[in-house]
C-alpha cells in the first residue's frame, strides 16, 4: 500500500528540518548545552556567544549574550526559529526586543524531545545560528 499524504509531508518535513542541521556550519552550531540563567536551554556557539531557548506562556525567547554573559543587542536584527515536533515542522520568525531577546509565538509547546533550529541575524550582518533539543 502506497503512502498517504500525510505520511509524505511527514517524510518531507522531516528531510527538510535534517538537510538543514545538516548544512548549517560547523562554526555556528553549539558546543555544549546546559541549564541558562533564565531557566531555559542554553548552549554556546562555537565563536563563544551563549544562546538561551526559554519557551513559556506561548511565546519562544531567545536571550543572546557573550562570553561573560553581557547581553548581545538584538536592535535591527530577525531572525527565525524552526521547531520539529511529532514529524511535524513549524517556522516561527522572531523580532528583537531589547536588550538582547528574540521572541516568536509559538503555537506549540516545546515539551522534552523537541528539536529548534534558530537563525538570526544582527545588527552589522552578525549570523547566529544554534539548534536546541528540549531536555
Amino acid at each position: 500500500m502506497p503512502p498517504t499524504h500525510r505520511q509524505l509531508w511527514k517524510r518531507r518535513a522531516s528531510a527538510a528540518f535534517v538537510l538543514i542541521c545538516a548544512s548549517l556550519p560547523a562554526t555556528v552550531l553549539a558546543h555544549s548545552a546546559g541549564k541558562g540563567p533564565n531557566g531555559g536551554v542554553e548552549v554556546v556557539t562555537a565563536d563563544n556567544k551563549h544562546l538561551e531557548l526559554v519557551s513559556k506562556q506561548g511565546q519562544i525567547i531567545v536571550y543572546i549574550a557573550d562570553a561573560k554573559h553581557e547581553p548581545i543587542s538584538t536592535s535591527g536584527g530577525s531572525g527565525r526559529a524552526i521547531v520539529q515536533k511529532d514529524g511535524k515542522t513549524v517556522t516561527i520568525d522572531l523580532v528583537p526586543t531589547e536588550p538582547n531577546l528574540l521572541n516568536g509565538k509559538s503555537e506549540t509547546p516545546l515539551v522534552k524531545g523537541t528539536r529548534v533550529v534558530v537563525s538570526a541575524t544582527l545588527a552589522g550582518g552578525i549570523a547566529i545560528q544554534s539548534r536546541f533539543v528540549i531536555p
